[in-house]
C-alpha cells in the first residue's frame, strides 16, 4: 500500500534505518544516500537508477534502488530488482525473501515459492516467514476466489490521493486523507511529496451512500502533520486519535525521527460539538516508539493498539490494554496473533471477534485483512477472510456496523481511484433455516427448542413457529451442530457445514418411551467431564455408525434398537503440540431382552499420556527365572490389546525391568525374553507386529535406588525390591 509511504513516523523509520545498517551497504551518492536517509525514496530511486544503467555491476547501488521501490510499494519494480539481487552468487540472502513477496504481491505465486523455499532453507534463516508463507500458497485458491457472502464497493468520496482509516460514528464516516484542502496550511511529507493526513468525515445517507465530505472539527484536530485515523469510544463519547508527536514543533525520538501517539478528545453533550482540547493522556505513548491504531471494545473495557514498542514479537505488534478503574492498565502482547513482521489496524466488532491486518501471515499478498476470536479466555481460530476482502495489494482497517452485516475496508488494488482507498461492504447473510419434525408421523413440531453450537460454545437459541421452522444467520467455512429437544421427545442433533451457500435442513425426532443411551465422557485421572468429544455408536450388526460430540458437560445420547449390539467408542483430538493425547476408548453391550422403557448410562474414561513417558502395567509376575506369561499377567495385557484396538495408529515400547539380584548380565537376558514373551502374547490376539517394539532394561532403571552391585547385596526389603519388578509400555507414535 501507499500507506507505509504516509505513516513515515510508524514503523518503517526504524526498520530502513536498522536494515541499511545491518545488509551493510556502502555508500552510493552522496546526494542519493541523503536522499534516502530523509525517506525521500522516489527522488532517491532516481540517481541510482542512473548510476544502475551507467554501471549494471554497481550491485551496492541496485540494492538501494530495489529497497527504495519497496519502500514505496512500486511491487512491479522491486520485482524487477530483486530478481537481480537474489540471482547473484554471494548477495544478501534476505534479497530472495523480498523477491518472493514482490513476486506473490504480483499475483506470480507459483513463482515465489521457489525464492520463499530457497530462503527459508537457507542455514542462517532466523524467522519462519516464508514456511509460514509457503504453507498458505497451498491454499492460495480457495482465498482467491471471491466469497458470494459478500458484495463490495469503492466509494465515491475517494480521491488520486490517500483515503483509508475508516470509523463507523452515527451517520458519520470518519476518515484519514492526504488530499489537499485550501485550509490547512500546504506542508508536505517528503516520502509522499504529499499534504499530510488530516481528518475528513462525510455524512452516510439512508441508501448508505457516502459522497461529499469535509474536513473533520474539534478542538485543535487537523494540524501540521498527520492526523488520524480515528476510533471511538461509545461509553463515554470520546475520541482516540493517532497523530504525529508533535507540540508547537516536532518531538524527535533518538533515532532522529518523529513517533506516532494516541490522543483523546471529548464529546461536549451540552454545544451537541467535540471539545478544545485534544489531549496525550494514554500512558504508554512514548518519544521513542509509536501506539497507532486504537479500537475500543463495545463495553469500553478494552483498547487495542498497534505499536513498535521494545519486547515485542518484531515489526509491529498488537496490544491490549485493559480499564483498571478510570485508567487503562499494562499492554498485553497478543502473542497469539502477532509475528515477527506486522500487525496493525485493530479492530474489535461487537461479536467479540478481532479483526486486525498483517503480512505475517500467510495470505493473498502485502497486508491481508485476518478475524481471530477469543474461546475460553484464548484468542484462536486465525482465518484469512479471504477475497473479496483481500487482494494481492494491501488491504487493511477493516470495521463493522453494530449488527456485522455492513462495514468498510481500505484497499490499494488496482481498479480503484487512488493510491489508498475506502471499500463498502456488504455481508448477504447466509443462514441455515430448517424444521423439526416427528421422525415417524411427519408432523411439524411448534415451540421446539433448538441450539445452535460452533464446537462447544452455544451460539444462539431458537423456538418453532407453528409449522415447526427455525432460521439462523451463519457463516462461511464453518461447522454447526445444531440440537433440537421437545418435551416428550427425545433430543436429537446434526452437523451441518456452511461453504458458500444457505442451508435448509430437517431434524426427526422420536417420541420417548423406548431404548436410550445417554453417554458421558470423562477424564480418568481428574474424572471430569470432556466436552467437545468425539463419541461413536456403532451397530455390530449392522455396522451402521452413528457419530456425536459431547455437549459442554460431556454428554450425548441416543436412541436404540431392540435385540441389537452396539460398540461404543470415545476419542478427542487434543491438537497440541506438547506431545499429550487422550487414549480412545471403547466399551459393548447389547439390548437382548431390554423392557421398554429402557435408558442405559455408560461413562467412557479417556486417559490422558505423553510420548515416550513409561506407564507401569499393574499385576503383572512372573514364575521365579521364568518367563512365560501366567492366566493373572495374561489379563493385564489383555488391556494393552484393547488399547492398541482402539488406537490403530498406536506404536509402543513394551519394557520388562528386574530388581538387581542375580547377576546383571543373566537380568538383562531375563528381562528381554519376558519383554519378547509378553509382545508375542499381544501379536497372537491379532495386533500386528510393526507396531511394538520388545525392550528388556534389566536392573539399568532401578526406581528406587536398590542397586546390589559390585557384590549383589543390597539393604532394600522385598517390597522395595518388588517395585523394581516391573513391565510397562510407553507410546512411540499416537
Amino acid at each position: 500500500m501507499k500507506l507505509n509511504k504516509l505513516l513515515l513516523t510508524l514503523f518503517t523509520c526504524l526498520i530502513v534505518l536498522s536494515q541499511a545498517k545491518s545488509q551493510g551497504i556502502a555508500k552510493v551518492s552522496p546526494r542519493a544516500d541523503k536522499l534516502y536517509n530523509l525517506f525521500n525514496f522516489s527522488s532517491a530511486a532516481e540517481i541510482y537508477g542512473l548510476l544502475v544503467k551507467k554501471d549494471a555491476s554497481n550491485t551496492a547501488a541496485k540494492q538501494k534502488l530495489a529497497d527504495c521501490y519497496r519502500f514505496i510499494n512500486r511491487s512491479d519494480l522491486s520485482e524487477v530488482w530483486y530478481g537481480q539481487l537474489a540471482n547473484t552468487p554471494g548477495a544478501d540472502p534476505i534479497n530472495k525473501f523480498y523477491y518472493a513477496q514482490a513476486l506473490r504481491n504480483n499475483g506470480k505465486y507459483e513463482e515465489s515459492k521457489q525464492y520463499y523455499t530457497e530462503y527459508a532453507d537457507l542455514s542462517d534463516a532466523k524467522d519462519e516467514r516464508s514456511k509460514e508463507i509457503l504453507r498458505g500458497l497451498s491454499i492460495i485458491g480457495l482465498l482467491e476466489k471471491d466469497n458470494p457472502a459478500y458484495s463490495i464497493q469503492c466509494l465515491a468520496l475517494n480521491t488520486t490521493v490517500s483515503d483509508f482509516g475508516p470509523c463507523i460514528y452515527n451517520d458519520q464516516l470518519i476518515f484519514a486523507s492526504n488530499r489537499q484542502n485550501n485550509i490547512i496550511v500546504r506542508r508536505t511529507d517528503v516520502w509522499t511529496k504529499s499534504s499530510f493526513l488530516q481528518i475528513y468525515s462525510s455524512k452516510v445517507d439512508s441508501a448508505d451512500n457516502c459522497s461529499k465530505s469535509i474536513v473533520f472539527k474539534g478542538g485543535n484536530m487537523n494540524g501540521r502533520f498527520h492526523e488520524g485515523p480515528v476510533a471511538i469510544d461509545r461509553t463515554l463519547n470520546d475520541m482516540y486519535v493517532t497523530r504525529s508527536n508533535y507540540g508547537k514543533k516536532p518531538i524527535k525520538s533518538a533515532d532522529k525521527t518523529v513517533k506516532l501517539k494516541i490522543f483523546r478528545l471529548v464529546y461536549n453533550t451540552a454545544t451537541n460539538s467535540w471539545g478544545d482540547k485534544i489531549v496525550d493522556d494514554f500512558p504508554y505513548n512514548s518519544d521513542q516508539y509509536s501506539c497507532v491504531h486504537p479500537s475500543i471494545s463495545r463495553d469500553g473495557q478494552e483498547l487495542f493498539f498497534a505499536s513498535d514498542m521494545p519486547g515485542g514479537m518484531g515489526g509491529s505488534d498488537i496490544y491490549l490494554c485493559k480499564k483498571e478503574g478510570a485508567i487503562w492498565g499494562k499492554p498485553q502482547n497478543m502473542k497469539d496473533m502477532n509475528t515477527a513482521r506486522d500487525e496493525m489496524f485493530p479492530f474489535i466488532a461487537d461479536d467479540g471477534i478481532l479483526y486486525f491486518s498483517s503480512n505475517g501471515h500467510f495470505g493473498l499478498g502485502g497486508l491481508d485483512i485476518y478475524s481471530i476470536k477469543k474461546v475460553d479466555d484464548k484468542w484462536e481460530g486465525i482465518a484469512n477472510v479471504g477475497a473479496p476482502l483481500n487482494s494481492q495489494k494491501d488491504d487493511f482497517s477493516y470495521v463493522e456496523n453494530e449488527s456485522g452485516s455492513k462495514g468498510y475496508f481500505t484497499s490499494s488494488r488496482s481498479g480503484g481511484i487512488g493510491d489508498d482507498d475506502i471499500y463498502s461492504f456488504t455481508k448477504e447473510g447466509l443462514k441455515i433455516c430448517g424444521e423439526v419434525i416427528d421422525v415417524d408421523t411427519k408432523a411439524k413440531l411448534a415451540n421446539s427448542t433448538v441450539k445452535l453450537y460452533e464446537g462447544t460454545v452455544l451460539k444462539k437459541t431458537a423456538e418453532t413457529n407453528a409449522l415447526g421452522a427455525f432460521c439462523f444467520e451463519a457463516e462461511t467455512n464453518k461447522s454447526y451442530r445444531l440440537v433440537a429437544s421437545e418435551l416428550g421427545y427425545k433430543t436429537n442433533e446434526i452437523i451441518v457445514e456452511m461453504k458458500t451457500l444457505s442451508q435448509n435442513v430437517q431434524i426427526p425426532l422420536k417420541k420417548s418411551g423406548g431404548i436410550t443411551l445417554d453417554v458421558l465422557v470423562i477424564d480418568y485421572k481428574t474424572k471430569l467431564p470432556i466436552p467437545a468429544s468425539d463419541v461413536k455408536l456403532i451397530d455390530l450388526k449392522t455396522k451402521k455408525e452413528a457419530p456425536r460430540v459431547t455437549d459442554i458437560d460431556g454428554k450425548t445420547n441416543y436412541e436404540l434398537e431392540a435385540d441389537a449390539e452396539y460398540k461404543i467408542i470415545a476419542s478427542n483430538d487434543l491438537g497440541n503440540s506438547s506431545g499429550e493425547e487422550y487414549f480412545n476408548n471403547s466399551t459393548t453391550f447389547n439390548t437382548r431382552g431390554t423392557k421398554v422403557p429402557t435408558k442405559f448410562d455408560i461413562t467412557i474414561e479417556l486417559r490422558k499420556e505423553r510420548i515416550g513417558v513409561g506407564i507401569k502395567i499393574p499385576d503383572i509376575y512372573y514364575d521365579l527365572d521364568k518367563y512365560n506369561i501366567r492366566p493373572d499377567a495374561a489379563k493385564e495385557l489383555d488391556k494393552i490389546v484393547k488399547i492398541l484396538h482402539d488406537n490403530p495408529t498406536m506404536e509402543i515400547e513394551l519394557s520388562s525391568h528386574t530388581d538387581c539380584r542375580s547377576g546383571a548380565k543373566y537380568n538383562m537376558w531375563l528381562s528381554a525374553k519376558r519383554a519378547e514373551a509378553a509382545v508375542n502374547y499381544i501379536i497372537r490376539q491379532g495386533i500386528i507386529p510393526y507396531r511394538m517394539v520388545a525392550a528388556g532394561y534389566g536392573e539399568t532403571r532401578l526406581i528406587n535406588g536398590c542397586a546390589c552391585e559390585p557384590d549383589n547385596n543390597s539393604p532394600c526389603t522385598e517390597l522395595e525390591h518388588q517395585l523394581n519388578r516391573r513391565t510397562e509400555f510407553k507410546i512411540l507414535k499416537f
